[in-house]
């Protein structure tokens, strides 16, 4: 009779178990209310059964611990509501369960959206396809979502892309972790339990593998807002962003590769989770969210002085005509407004350096740079990376009186970009905090203008990627208007120069021309050779937002002022012969601007001069050692 009445109770469980019964005394069902409520985000109903959610009523609910021990209006009022049971996917057993009640109540004078019952342990939440095998395959990859319902989201929508993943949802988020509890004595004489010591996984996580796993946390956008980036300044483990970190390091701890998913944040206000997400975009667009926007750790920094998005509200033009919007605060009339970027751009030895230190100069004094470009007095910081400081020192002396407000450093190396490309993942840098520690320095010394020489030693992208170059200058605007403050970059000219043009500008910069994309303006360099061997300096200004300058020549005023600078009016090459000297300088010119042996054809299409005209100035110019002719090639002669 036992071993009868043995058998008995074990096919009875396994009947309970296969029918979801679990404590409950009716099978599982989803009223229609709660299949409105779950395919607004973006859940089936059968998947939701699957997962072991179902309608339950007041008695039902009561019945399995809930209510107990309540306050407020949950103990009188009904419970009835979506019941979402949380099933061991090794054990196969009812561990927990939480209420989603059709009318949210209040515990404490606290709104309660969800209900636990009292006592009730913490515990991850797993969907149906969330099985033991995946659980404990590293190789397959993690999303780890806020609340169950998002969790349930996620997990029917990968599960619909034929995407296997293993998926977990927290019962909020601080639902993953938590700290001992000690008694702790009050200054009025009572005692109370507070959190003390480290931070610890609950134990539900011990059985899942995280060795080299990737895992994904995506919590809700308004995680990303100053209210919750107040918080976590104030202590790493405040509020949801504290929440989301300390889970992050605790899950690397364990060997895993964490990346921190970050939800679009309306202009609204309104928080989106994850579930909303797909709700909205589609499973295709939440894919590419979650494997294409996420970040290592966030910045609070960042968010706290994030630039609000404007209010997108049309303007008619005659009104805007009208109104004559005031123009930009320049640093340097035209050309560097406060918060903006320009390059001064040139090939090795042609100056840059010296133009940049005469740009210094003119804003400490409020004078003209160049005696062309009003300037509007302040300090300026030139941090520089090339030149010795006793170098420097020599060019300073050589530059007449030293303004009050001029402040040198010369660090070895200084770079801005917050990430790295590490194969198919980025990486952060730890330079967030370097770069607020040099906007805190440059608003210690009131700074107006800061300059950067040269480009190449401050940063570790790459200068031909479009995304990497956009990511530094957007570095830099972040610094111009933290500070706020206009800011000089030095950047060098390609190696080779192109034949077929003359006076590029921003296309002659070393890198991917969407550098000019981001710079309120680029100022280019050039040295023109004469026949005589001299050189002549030509300044060509590309700006995006004002009315673009003439080209300029720039000239030293030599002597004890050898690093003062200004500039004319550029005019053509001088003549310097009798006849044809218009052809000779463009011959001249190509030859040493190409600076390498070069066959006729090149020169012909470059300077537009007849085939039998350039023969004979060819000759004329080889006869009198201008130029050379070797093997069929022309070059200008060295001094050596």
């Amino acid at each position: 009779m036992a071993i009868c009445k043995h058998k008995s109770n074990v096919l009875t469980m396994v009947d309970k178990l296969m029918a979801g019964f679990f404590d409950f005394e009716h099978p599982q069902t989803i009223d229609p209310n709660h299949i409105e409520v779950l395919a607004k985000r973006a859940i089936s109903k059968d998947f939701a059964l699957a997962s072991h959610l179902s309608t339950r009523y007041d008695n039902e609910v009561r019945k399995v611990g809930f209510g107990s021990g309540y306050s407020g209006s949950a103990k009188s009022e009904p419970l009835q509501g979506l019941c979402i049971t949380f099933v061991d996917p090794w054990t196969k057993e009812a561990v927990a369960y939480r209420l989603r009640p059709d009318t949210p109540l209040s515990i404490d004078g606290k709104p309660a959206k969800y209900l636990s019952r009292t006592g009730e342990k913490q515990h991850l939440f797993f969907p149906h396809t969330s099985t033991a095998e995946r659980l404990e395959d590293a190789k397959i990859p993690m999303v780890i979502a806020e609340a169950e319902l998002k969790a349930l989201a996620v997990a029917e929508n990968l599960e619909a892309m034929k995407k296997p993943f293993a998926v977990v949802g927290l019962t909020g988020v601080n639902g993953a972790w938590g700290r001992a509890k000690e008694s702790v004595m009050l200054p009025e004489g009572g005692h109370e339990k507070q959190n003390h010591g480290p931070a610890k996984l609950i134990s539900d996580f011990d059985k899942i593998a995280f060795k080299n796993r990737l895992v994904y946390i995506v919590f809700d956008s308004d995680v990303g807002t100053p209210k919750h980036a107040a918080d976590f300044k104030k202590s790493k483990h405040s509020g949801a962003m504290g929440a989301e970190h300390v889970l992050a390091e605790l899950l690397r701890s364990k060997g895993a590769d964490v990346r921190i998913v970050v939800i679009p944040h309306p202009d609204t206000g309104d928080k989106v989770g994850i579930d909303d997400y797909i709700a909205a975009n589609g499973p295709w667009k939440f894919y590419t969210l979650l494997l294409n926007h996420w970040v290592a750790a966030r910045n609070p920094d960042e968010i706290l002085h994030r630039v609000q998005a404007e209010t997108i509200d049309f303007m008619d033009a005659r009104e805007l005509a009208r109104t004559k919007p005031k123009r930009p605060i320049y640093v340097i009339e035209g050309i560097l407004p406060e918060g903006g970027t320009i390059i001064i751009s040139g090939a090795p030895k042609v100056g840059k350096s010296g133009i940049v230190l005469n740009a210094a100069k003119s804003v400490c004094e409020g004078g003209l740079f160049l005696n062309v470009f009003p300037t509007r007095k302040g300090n300026v910081a030139y941090i520089q990376t090339e030149i010795p400081q006793w170098a420097l020192s020599e060019r300073l002396q050589k530059m007449g009186e030293i303004p009050e407000g001029l402040f040198i450093w010369t660090p070895r190396q200084f770079h801005i970009n917050q990430w790295e490309d590490s194969g198919y993942k980025r990486t952060e840098t730890g330079n967030r905090e370097r770069c607020g520690n040099l906007v805190a320095s440059l608003r210690a010394k009131g700074v107006s203008l800061a300059i950067f020489d040269p480009l190449a030693h401050f940063h570790t992208l790459n200068e031909n990627n479009v995304e990497h170059q956009t990511h530094v200058f957007e570095v830099f605007r972040i610094i111009a208007r933290a500070v706020p403050c206009g800011i000089v970059v030095v950047h060098h000219h390609r190696k080779t120069a192109r034949s077929e043009t003359q006076y590029q500008g921003a296309e002659d910069m070393r890198g991917s021309i969407s550098m000019f994309a981001e710079a309120d303006a680029v100022m280019s360099i050039y040295a023109e050779v004469r026949s005589d061997d001299t050189r002549r300096f030509k300044l060509v200004t590309e700006t995006r937002h004002s009315e673009q300058p003439e080209p300029l020549e720039l000239v030293r005023y030599g002597g004890e002022n050898a690093w003062l600078w200004q500039a004319i009016a550029w005019q053509d090459s001088r003549k310097s012969r009798a006849s044809g000297s218009d052809d000779f300088e463009k011959i001249l010119n190509f030859l040493a601007k190409n600076d390498r042996p070069t066959q006729k054809k090149a020169i012909e299409t470059y300077t537009h001069i007849p085939h039998a005209t350039l023969d004979r100035r060819l000759e004329m110019l080889e006869k009198d050692g201008s130029i050379l002719k070797l093997n069929g090639l022309y070059l200008v002669p060295k001094n050596d």
